[in-house]
């Protein structure tokens, strides 16, 4: 031991390289281990599946909006119910 880590009483033990290699490959191997749903390029669709994606409503934006407007709906009834009615008419 040098004299740093005997004044400090700090050890660290050494990593084994072996290991640090073992984790650095899982690393950066994981992204290509990690299973992805099976899905055609649109390039290889055929036009009737093409046109009804086309033709499909946006479910996702629908359900957006709608969580939108009722949080801001949300938000309008606390204000205007327990904000401004509490305080009593104008004088």
């Amino acid at each position: 031991m040098d004299a740093a880590v005997e004044r400090t009483g700090m050890y660290v033990p050494r990593v084994p390289q072996a290991y640090v290699d073992q984790l650095l490959h899982s690393v950066v191997s994981a992204p290509n281990s990690v299973k992805q749903p099976r899905r055609k390029p649109m390039s290889q669709l055929t036009p009737e599946e093409e046109k009804k994606i086309l033709d499909s409503p946006p479910k996702g934006t629908f359900a957006l909006m709608l969580l939108v407007g009722a949080l801001i709906f949300a938000g309008w009834a606390y204000m205007f119910f327990y904000m401004f009615l509490e305080h009593g008419p104008v004088n």
